[in-house]
């Protein structure tokens, strides 16, 4: 599963622990409903030292290392050709993430597409994510969402995340956020590591629940006791800050450099701010910026567009607008809608950068149309301001819920002004205060 694809807006009712611990505990004793894969996969799989519960608890960057890594791509495609589903799998996550080879969504989506030639919940999985944001073909939210249910009715923990995250913010399906939740829960009592730190994040963020960070840290201790480095990270941070835990600044900066020394670009470019900041481990820029640099160049996009915009800008590094904007605009090209925000973004207000609002809006609007909840609210506050275009506060209204129905706390804010203002709705200073 790749954790690229993972929603990171959690939107829900107030959700308590209820059955979460026992349905873990059932997870590692072996009771838990978990994938049972068919003989025939795990013959394949076998093969390539993985067995049936990898795919429950492993990220694709965590299932190749245990594969035997990149330098077995060749050997992926040759076993790929003989109808080797598991090896097709795994040439696709080298092609997905250049392992191995030069970096290829369009190679990725026809090897997971191999891979699915036969019921086969993880690659379903893959292959999901990548039509479902439109990543190395052309976005099929349908098809995206009948893969999803397809493995997550086979058990997988994986695809059952994938589930509740849709079903919390509306993508792809009616929303419906006790659904979602269900299949949150049920993602962690099949102990996928995806359910634990939804759920973490979904109390640690305290978006539309009451914000609690002792039961985030107890879903992210979840995580950490399956090895899982995300999970790691995050316990790290709520120690760093004391969050939900008595602070413990050398526990913290131990558990996030553990989870960067993993490999995992994200930790590692989360780890080298908090280098380059001294924030809460003692400042050192130039070896942060070495982190962030080395992250980037594993082809991690939140990596990358953290080192383009340190390019544009100039901060901590020569700056270079042209080799910036050369990351941005190659990531826009895959389709990459955070990096669709950015570039806008730059277009917009950066006073080094030639400004283009159209093209800001074009950008913006390109996010927009993959839900991605930072598109649609810069697209909302521009049809707000009139900016590139005539005022539309009615629009901006249906944008900025649409922002909230997805994640987005600061499109509260926004909304809640222009209820205060009596913009686009009726002047409501009560719902203004609400929000």
């Amino acid at each position: 599963m790749s954790s690229r694809f993972i929603c990171a807006s959690f939107i829900a009712v107030s959700l308590s622990l209820g059955t979460a611990p026992v349905a873990y505990a059932q997870a590692q004793s072996g009771t838990s409903s978990v994938a049972h894969l068919d003989a025939s996969l795990l013959a394949f799989a076998a093969k390539w030292n993985l067995d049936e519960r990898d795919f429950q608890v492993l990220y694709d960057e965590d299932l190749l290392a245990k594969a035997g890594g990149a330098t077995k791509y060749q050997e992926f495609v040759a076993a790929a050709d003989a109808n080797d589903p598991v090896a097709a799998l795994l040439a696709g996550i080298c092609a997905a993430y250049g392992k191995g080879r030069p970096k290829s969504n369009q190679d990725a989506v026809a090897f997971y597409r191999r891979a699915n030639r036969v019921p086969f919940p993880y690659a379903m999985v893959n292959l999901g994510g990548h039509l479902g944001y439109g990543i190395g073909t052309r976005r099929d939210l349908r098809e995206a969402m009948n893969l999803y249910r397809r493995a997550a009715e086979a058990g997988n923990g994986f695809a059952m995340a994938e589930m509740g995250s849709r079903y919390i913010t509306g993508i792809g399906v009616p929303k419906n956020v006790a659904t979602g939740i269900s299949w949150l829960e049920k993602s962690v009592a099949a102990g996928s590591p995806s359910g634990m730190v939804m759920l973490g994040g979904l109390y640690n963020s305290g978006s539309h629940v009451a914000k609690d960070h002792s039961k985030a840290m107890q879903y992210y201790r979840m995580g950490e006791a399956i090895g899982d480095h995300s999970s790691i990270l995050y316990v790290g941070t709520m120690l760093l800050y004391g969050e939900g835990v008595p602070r413990n600044e050398t526990e913290g900066a131990r558990l996030i450099l553990s989870a960067a020394n993993s490999g995992r670009p994200y930790a590692m470019t989360i780890y080298g701010s908090h280098l380059i900041y001294g924030d809460g481990i003692a400042k050192d820029v130039a070896k942060g910026v070495e982190w962030i640099k080395r992250a980037a160049d594993l082809n991690d996009e939140f990596a990358q567009i953290t080192y383009a915009n340190m390019l544009i800008d100039g901060r901590h590094v020569p700056k270079n607008i042209a080799e910036g904007l050369r990351i941005l605009t190659g990531l826009v090209n895959e389709n990459d809608s955070e990096a669709m925000c950015t570039l806008g973004n730059i277009y917009e207000f950066n006073s080094d950068v030639p400004k283009d609002i159209p093209a800001a809006i074009g950008l913006y609007r390109r996010a927009a149309e993959l839900d991605d909840w930072e598109g649609i609210e810069n697209l909302a506050r521009v049809n707000a301001g009139g900016i590139g275009m005539a005022k539309n506060p009615r629009e901006a209204v249906r944008l900025y819920n649409r922002a909230i129905d997805i994640g987005s706390a600061s499109a509260m804010t926004s909304l809640g002004l222009l209820h205060l203002e009596g913009k686009g709705v009726p002047k409501n200073e009560a719902e203004a205060v609400r929000l």
